[in-house]
């Protein structure tokens, strides 16, 4: 008998298995002060040092006549286990490279056994 979950298990795992790259996943989020009982807003890590990857591309928007612009997308491959909420700051570490804060543009293409989220370089919390 195939036993599905266990290739598709293997699957994933095999998928996994390519990522180079890690991230952490950070949101903006309200934290209150047990003292003050202020709440302020701070950037809390929800997950760390998840491996993921990076693809990079290039797009070129169809004009009428004018140069055309090359506009580099960015697309984050990453287990369809982690839950990236809309907004949130992505740090992803690349193989001998430094960290470049990111934020998902909207929700996520979830497959079933990875997820991914274009994104856009972080500018600033919205």
């Amino acid at each position: 008998m195939i036993d599905i979950r266990s290739i598709m298990q293997k699957t994933k795992e095999a998928i996994e298995s390519m990522y180079q790259d890690t991230c952490n996943i950070i949101e903006w989020q309200p934290v209150t002060d047990p003292e003050t009982k202020k709440t302020t807003f701070h950037e809390v890590t929800v997950y760390e040092n998840k491996p993921c990857k990076v693809s990079f591309g290039t797009v070129s928007p169809s004009t009428s006549g004018e140069a055309a612009e090359q506009i580099q997308t960015v697309k984050l491959f990453i287990s369809c286990d982690i839950n990236i909420k809309p907004g949130s700051k992505i740090v992803v570490t690349r193989e001998g490279y430094e960290p470049v804060a990111y934020s998902n543009s909207g929700k996520p293409s979830t497959f079933t056994n990875h997820q991914e989220i274009a994104l856009k370089l972080f500018e600033r919390w919205s």
